[in-house]
């Protein structure tokens, strides 16, 4: 994304600075959410947990279905800050702003202005549509290129694996359920998808409380070693049974 403007002495300041057109389309892009997308990975994941609530909760679950009920559903939902940002990904094509580039020494109003931002699509969005919902929200006065998008991908949980895996974590982590979800950050699915091969992104961690939320490229990220070898144990005893049948 990129702002122009007019250079100049930074002694003598004016509001044609490159930085003051991006700087108003990346808060526009912060704040604003992309528009609500309801997939079928997502229909599942909610309906899944739907049925294992109680039915005031349910309720709630069913409502991030409709674009106007949506917002509240989310904020009323008993779950911390950081899961709540990675269910609501799974809504929401996401465009974050992540690195700025602008000017070159102190003392000049730069001509140009960049941002790099991230974005992730959901299965079924294409670029001319992300490109569509991007532009509605930063406006016309910025540029907005785009690099290459892979596609998003969404395995198909009725399958043996699936099957497979909800044994194992029924014998292994008793009273856990396993449901269909997306996952929003990248994994090598989009390599190895085009050939063919389904993919889940099965990651077996029990929950050790709300200090482990949120740590995905953040300070002191980490996974306890109790977890690794529950972790490794569990896709392991997926994999010998799969195989062996």
């Amino acid at each position: 994304m990129r702002g122009r403007g007019e250079p100049g002495h930074a002694s003598q300041p004016h509001t044609r600075n490159a930085i003051l057109p991006l700087s108003k389309a990346l808060t526009r892009l912060i704040e604003t959410p992309l528009p609500l997308h309801v997939t079928k990975t997502a229909r599942a994941h909610v309906e899944a947990l739907a049925q294992h609530v109680n039915h005031g909760l349910s309720n709630t679950l069913y409502e991030l279905f409709d674009p106007a009920t949506h917002d509240a559903a989310m904020a009323a939902l008993p779950l911390a800050e950081p899961v709540k940002r990675r269910f609501s990904a799974a809504f929401h094509n996401t465009a974050t702003p992540t690195i700025l580039r602008a000017g070159a020494k102190i003392n000049v109003i730069p001509a140009e202005a960049e941002a790099d931002v991230d974005c992730r699509i959901l299965p079924g969005t294409t670029l001319p549509a992300l490109e569509g919902e991007v532009r509605a929200v930063v406006g016309s006065e910025v540029e907005v290129e785009f690099g290459p998008i892979f596609p998003a991908l969404a395995a198909d949980p009725d399958s043996p694996l699936f099957e497979m895996i909800r044994q194992v974590i029924a014998e292994r982590a008793e009273g856990a359920v396993v449901v269909p979800g997306l996952i929003t950050g990248g994994t090598d699915a989009k390599r190895v998808g085009p050939l063919g091969i389904k993919v889940y992104g099965f990651v077996p961690m029990r929950y050790e409380g709300p200090s482990m939320t949120g740590l995905a490229h953040n300070h002191n990220e980490r996974v306890s070693t109790a977890n690794l070898g529950f972790g490794v144990q569990t896709l392991y005893e997926v994999v010998r049974r799969f195989c062996s049948q």
